[in-house]
């Protein structure tokens, strides 16, 4: 934008910028910003604005779905053809499990490109992102009617054939015009129906056996077979999408919004996240190269990536998604997540770096480890927890000057809001084995419920030692508020050696 002069901006967009500049994460700002620019008169810095409106409000809100198809057709509406296309294969690399911006982008392709080889090419890419989502009739619709539209029979039925397995919304239809594909068949589409090895073993025919006898009984037979085989997969594929109904049913908001989700909404998808992953554990269990479970595992990528769209400010399903990955054994793939969710999750973050460096310590990887809890730390100083996951990498790199920089932080917050909340490091400084009786000596004069239970852990549990357990115990009650002294006796009343006190 620098090099556009500032007095030439229209004011109101000029205010809605510098607002938001300091209040980013204001949504609806963002939209009148982007409607502001739309209404402009069109020219070179109107057309400049929009982009810069739209631009930023997908930075700040990349999973909006609509505004990247918004986007890009207001580019290829003003006659920017290749820019509208890499704004499309943006959006489905952000948000790869959009069914909203892959049928926008094959509406896009369709019209645009010429050649089959390429529009197929990008049908293809769809189906492998959400062909197992449950209104992927969106993406067959159009799949089918292409194939149809430039008569490429054996592809047609081949399509038809995956979808019929696939629990969709309108799955019934898919199976009729398969049904009617075997009715209409002759010998040069039979073929594209069943192949050769299943002629031999479940039919008990051979090609031969079907020359020249189109319309009498073998042929009949084999239709009715097939129509019988084919049946029994629609019932399996109908029992499929009445399994999933229930979970689709609740999804009331699948689309990302900055507002809060209702906790029933939020509930159901856990549920339907769990169910998929039992499905797929019991799949995995009878065969793991099984079709059967490599279809799941791609519901269950669809399923996430849906989620994520709607509760993208959800640290909880992304740290969800990452332990499905991780319990596969796919490490790499558990970190990626997380660290896109680290993105997405801008202001509620910490649980995701936390849950990274967890990872990169499983991988043995410590200074990276130390390095997310850094940066974590530049953006919240007196996040507790960040500073007990940094004591405990300190402690696993053996860190000899552990003590000095928890005193170091405990002076810097001494006097502030959260000297209480600091207090809680003596606790876990409980379990790294260090004498801890000097540092602990030094802060007799703290008055909070937390440091006095360290002090007598640590001389009941850790360093057993009756005398000064009891004297640590009789200072704890000369300190302690009445309502934290009588919390301490409550703890107390859980030991089995009370004389001690």
């Amino acid at each position: 934008m620098s090099d556009l002069n500032v007095d030439d901006l229209p004011k109101d967009w000029l205010e809605l910028s510098r607002y938001l500049h300091k209040n980013a994460h204001d949504f609806s700002a963002w939209e009148q910003l982007v409607n502001v620019a739309l209404k402009l008169k069109q020219d070179v810095v109107s057309s400049r604005l929009v982009a810069i409106s739209y631009e930023n409000l997908l930075v700040n809100f990349p999973y909006c779905e609509q505004y990247w198809c918004n986007y890009a057709e207001y580019l290829f509406h003003t006659g920017r053809t290749d820019e509208a296309r890499e704004i499309y294969e943006r959006g489905v690399e952000v948000v790869p499990k959009s069914i909203v911006i892959w049928t926008k982008y094959l509406d896009f392709v369709v019209e645009t490109v010429r050649q089959y080889d390429p529009v197929v090419a990008v049908f293809e890419r769809a189906r492998t992102e959400v062909g197992t989502h449950f209104y992927a009739h969106l993406l067959y619709d159009r799949y089918l009617q292409f194939l149809k539209a430039h008569r490429k029979a054996r592809e047609y039925h081949y399509l038809l054939r995956r979808v019929i397995e696939v629990p969709l919304y309108h799955y019934s239809k898919y199976i009729k015009q398969f049904f009617k594909l075997i009715e209409n068949a002759d010998l040069d589409t039979i073929k594209y129906l069943v192949t050769k090895e299943d002629l031999k073993t479940v039919y008990k025919l051979s090609w031969p056996d079907l020359i020249g006898r189109k319309d009498d009984k073998v042929f009949a037979d084999l239709k009715k077979d097939m129509r019988k085989r084919y049946m029994d997969l629609y019932i399996t594929t109908q029992y499929n999408v009445f399994q999933l109904w229930p979970f689709e049913e609740a999804v009331t908001r699948p689309y990302f919004a900055p507002e809060e989700l209702e906790r029933r909404e939020l509930h159901n998808w856990n549920r339907y996240l769990e169910y998929c992953e039992t499905l797929s554990l019991k799949s995995s269990h009878k065969d793991s190269d099984s079709a059967i479970t490599k279809n799941t595992r791609k519901l269950i990528d669809t399923v996430y990536g849906r989620c994520l769209i709607a509760t993208a400010y959800y640290p909880f399903f992304w740290i969800k998604y990452s332990n499905y990955y991780l319990n596969l054994n796919q490490l790499d793939r558990a970190k990626k997540i997380l660290i896109t969710g680290i993105y997405h999750c801008a202001t509620e973050n910490v649980k995701l770096r936390l849950r990274l460096a967890d990872l990169e310590v499983l991988t043995r990887n410590l200074s990276a480890a130390k390095a997310v809890v850094l940066d974590l730390l530049q953006f919240y100083p007196n996040s507790v927890q960040a500073w007990l996951k940094l004591l405990q990498l300190e402690h696993l790199g053996k860190n000899k000057d552990l003590l000095q920089l928890v005193e170091a932080k405990l002076d810097e917050v001494a006097g502030t809001e959260h000297e209480l909340h600091f207090d809680y490091v003596f606790l876990e400084l409980l379990q790294y084995n260090l004498d801890l009786e000097p540092f602990l000596l030094k802060y007799q004069h703290k008055t909070s419920y937390l440091f006095w239970k360290a002090c007598i852990d640590y001389y009941y549990l850790y360093s057993p030692d009756a005398t000064k357990l009891q004297n640590m115990y009789r200072s704890a009650l000369e300190k302690l508020g009445d309502a934290d002294r009588a919390r301490l006796e409550e703890y107390l009343d859980g030991v089995g050696e009370k004389e001690y006190f």
